[in-house]
């Protein structure tokens, strides 16, 4: 049996990080690219990773910029409706629990900007309730205070704008709209997520259901 050069695996290894960074924009920590590369059959260790990494100037740097809070919360200005999901996020197939939220992205060059108001007010307002209504879907609220069962969402959009949209300059609203579109697609079928034993969202969910991931 012939034993593979250590300076051609290291090439190799090297090669397939370079691949793995430029194929995920520079979005996966050394961990993920770790677990990356042990997909794709070579066991590496995470320090090794890091190390070469480093070298090669390929270390993530979307989460140095840090989103600033905000807080319009106006009261109770319509309906609240009660709470459903007391953080019991587990379903059995897909469509049967939604989360939202409201964040703002702000496109350069434009001065009209249109800064959306805290979450309970758009919610509670009755064009929001009724268009619910007329399309069958029940609607929960957290209790102000205690937005946990809101967390994954507000999760999401800090992870999406810290890995596609913080240091990146848009020209217009119909460009931030296709890159938004195209995160939110490879983030449900391509991006990994240590949680999930390293498995995209959509990959996990067809290992539960037993069924071939999509195309």
């Amino acid at each position: 049996m012939k034993l593979e050069n250590p300076i051609d695996k290291d090439k190799k290894i090297r090669e397939e990080i370079k691949l793995i960074v430029k194929a995920t924009k520079g979005r996966y920590d050394y961990r993920r690219v770790c677990t990356t590369l042990r997909n794709k059959g070579l066991v590496v260790n995470h320090k090794r990773v890091l190390r070469i990494m480093r070298q090669e100037g390929l270390l993530c740097n979307k989460f140095k910029t840090r989103s600033r809070k905000c807080s319009s919360y106006k009261g109770q200005v319509g309906k609240v409706a009660p709470k459903l999901v007391n953080r019991n996020f587990k379903t059995n197939s897909p469509n049967k629990l939604w989360l939202t939220d409201v964040t703002e992205f702000r496109i350069k060059g434009h001065g009209n900007l249109v800064i959306h108001s805290d979450q309970r007010f758009h919610y509670q307002h009755s064009t929001w309730s009724s268009k619910l209504r007329k399309l069958n879907i029940r609607q929960s609220m957290s209790r102000k205070g205690n937005c946990l069962d809101n967390s994954p969402m507000e999760n999401f959009f800090e992870i999406l704008k810290q890995e596609m949209y913080y240091g990146v300059e848009f020209k217009n609203y119909e460009q931030l709209r296709k890159e938004i579109e195209l995160y939110i697609k490879w983030y449900n079928e391509d991006r990994i997520k240590t949680k999930l034993n390293g498995m995209s969202p959509v990959e996990r969910l067809c290992n539960i259901l037993c069924i071939e991931p999509p195309d």
